[in-house]
């Protein structure tokens, strides 16, 4: 297993080195456009470069000729497709360069050959807001990392997925950007339904007010010849385009404008907006100013269709104090309908911070329901992948905690949490708990001959304790005592499930305190009580229990590992004892070895 972790571990950090190597040569062409080439503003060198990789995407393009002439070759080759409004004139600015385009043709060709599957328009982007450009002019708009779209995204399609085979509404973001999020939900999408990639053109919806922004989004999907709804609205809160589209999206991903009292009030608002809702909110009349981001909240809440989830960032200020709850309850009440707050996962600092923007921030997921539930999935992310060194990313080598997170919210869904028990009689034949077959032991026996101190190290996968190794244990801190045959399960770091039956030997046995210790009731033999607790579904129930955002730090409430449900097994009781009288002919035979050895060496 730890071998499997580690190959999936360099791939991910090959897919980083990747990004990192096209981000430095891009920003490298930052440089030289900054010097050498007449591509200024940076909306200007954000075209050129944008279009140029299309091209070079699509053609063999050695040169400043080939790059221009198959410009004209590819917007013949869309026809009735519409092409990509120009800010610019791309063979007019080629032509101008030609001379000084050289360098930069064969630094974009080694980025293609690079292989990168991600939004490389964004890369383009972020990487001239960090380069020559960042000091002078800066275009006042940043982009959520990959590093935090993709595991939300994974969390957002994977809520959506829990009960769903299709996708049977539209997938957007209202405040596209460059397609960041639109890009990962198209890839994960279709990860559950291999037939969206033939319903992108009329399922995904982007909207943003700048046509830049607009046209690097559509690059990205031309690269790969698909051509979805992204168009450019002066206002996404009150476009009529986006306001007919009420009650139509099963899924929206996006990271909207926010900042306090940045948004005035306007008269459209009064058509985009329920009367009642923004009394409510205070935001009813000419002069009043509001955060736009508790607007695009509500926003996404009128263009979810029911049953369909909203994944949004926004800033702790709105979503770690009671305007959070306050919003839900107005839109709720208003709706009469649910809005549940699914997750909220909490980002470092320095999540924005590459491209100038340090804001304390979380991202959030919702669901519209019928049903209303009140248990939310809560964790804190120190670390996402990535640090910044002067105007570079770095890899950071403590990893991405999102990663883990989207794991265990996976697990946390499954089980559909309620009034913080696992709801899992769909999934399960048996109904049945723990604490339906044991309990925790308060009677231990002490007067063995020999001293057994198992810790957390002496038991391996299968629950096999290294007997040698506990004889010889000591301890610094005071342990609990234990019997044989009952069950020792770890409590810290659940990803490593440790669970073991404590051997039946003439022995006094004391453990780690990191163990929770029970004892079966005798409704079932603790030998299978044992091994059902070997079973991956205990184990995913137990990495929900988990507290922290690490696994290294993580803990599991020993006062809930009752709780947990027991799934079937095909094991009987006869097998069960079998399998533990086995191990505890191995466990005398390695013991008898030991003290012979001992009177040797």
């Amino acid at each position: 297993m730890l071998i499997k972790k580690n190959k999936m571990s360099t791939k991910k950090n090959l897919v980083i080195s990747k990004s990192i190597e096209a981000e430095r040569l891009l920003i490298e062409i930052a440089n030289d456009i900054y010097t050498n080439v007449d591509l200024k503003p940076m909306s200007k060198s954000i075209f050129f470069l944008s279009r140029a990789f299309l091209i070079i995407k699509n053609y063999e393009i050695k040169n400043s000729y080939d790059l221009y002439l198959n410009y004209e070759n590819y917007k013949k080759k869309l026809k009735n497709k519409k092409f990509l409004e120009d800010d610019y004139n791309f063979v007019k600015i080629t032509k101008e360069n030609k001379l000084k385009l050289d360098s930069i043709i064969n630094k974009l060709n080694y980025i293609k050959e690079l292989g990168i599957n991600n939004d490389i328009c964004g890369l383009i982007f972020n990487s001239l807001l960090r380069g020559k450009y960042e000091a002078g002019e800066g275009l006042g708009t940043f982009l959520t990392p990959e590093e935090i779209v993709d595991p939300m995204v994974e969390m957002l399609t994977n809520l959506y997925f829990k009960n769903e085979k299709k996708v049977k509404g539209l997938v957007g973001d209202i405040a596209g950007g460059t397609g960041r999020f639109i890009f990962s939900l198209k890839n994960q999408i279709i990860k559950f339904d291999k037939n969206f990639k033939n319903k992108i053109n009329n399922k995904c919806f982007l909207f943003d007010q700048s046509n830049m922004s607009v046209s690097l989004a559509k690059i990205n999907f031309y690269l790969e010849n698909l051509y979805p709804n992204f168009f450019k609205v002066e206002d996404s809160l009150t476009s009529e385009s986006v306001n007919k589209l009420k009650n139509k999206f099963s899924i929206l991903a996006t990271n909207p404008p926010f900042g306090s009292n940045k948004y005035k009030f306007n008269n459209d608002i009064k058509k985009s907006f329920d009367e009642e809702i923004l009394n409510n909110i205070g935001f009813k009349n000419e002069g009043d100013t509001i955060d736009p981001a508790e607007l695009f909240l509500i926003k996404n809440f009128q263009l979810l269709e029911l049953n369909g989830v909203l994944g949004i960032v926004l800033p702790d200020g709105i979503c770690k104090t009671n305007k959070i709850t306050k919003l839900l309850e107005i839109y709720s009440k208003n709706e009469n309908i649910n809005i549940n707050l699914v997750a909220r996962i909490s980002l470092p600092s320095h999540s924005f911070s590459l491209t100038g923007t340090v804001v304390q921030s979380s991202f959030l997921i919702f669901q519209k329901s019928k049903l209303k539930t009140s248990n939310i999935y809560e964790r804190e992310a120190q670390h996402i992948g990535y640090l910044k060194k002067g105007n570079l990313k770095i890899i950071d080598q403590k990893g991405n905690d999102l990663n883990e997170i989207s794991i265990l919210f996976k697990n946390f869904i499954k089980y559909d949490l309620k009034n913080k028990n696992f709801q899992t009689k769909k999934l399960f034949s048996s109904k049945y708990q723990i604490s339906d077959y044991a309990y925790f032991p308060n009677d231990f026996n002490t007067e063995k001959k020999n001293n057994i101190h198992i810790s957390i190290l002496d038991i391996d996968r299968t629950g096999f304790i290294d007997v040698v190794q506990a004889i010889n244990n000591s301890f610094n801190t005071k342990p609990k005592i234990c019997n044989s045959n009952d069950i020792l399960i770890s409590c810290i770091n659940p990803s490593k499930w440790r669970v073991a039956l404590v051997p039946n030997l003439d022995s006094n046995f004391s453990c780690s305190p990191e163990f929770a210790i029970i004892r079966s009731n005798k409704k079932i033999s603790s030998e299978l009580l044992s091994l059902i607790l070997q079973s991956k579904e205990v184990k995913e129930q137990v990495e929900y229990l988990g507290v922290g955002t690490s696994s290294s730090r993580q803990r599991v409430p020993k006062n809930k590992i009752l709780e947990i449900f027991l799934p079937k097994i095909n094991i009987s009781e006869k097998k069960a004892k079998y399998f533990y009288n086995m191990r505890n002919k191995i466990y005398k035979n390695r013991l008898d070895e030991y003290f012979l050895l001992k009177k040797i060496i």
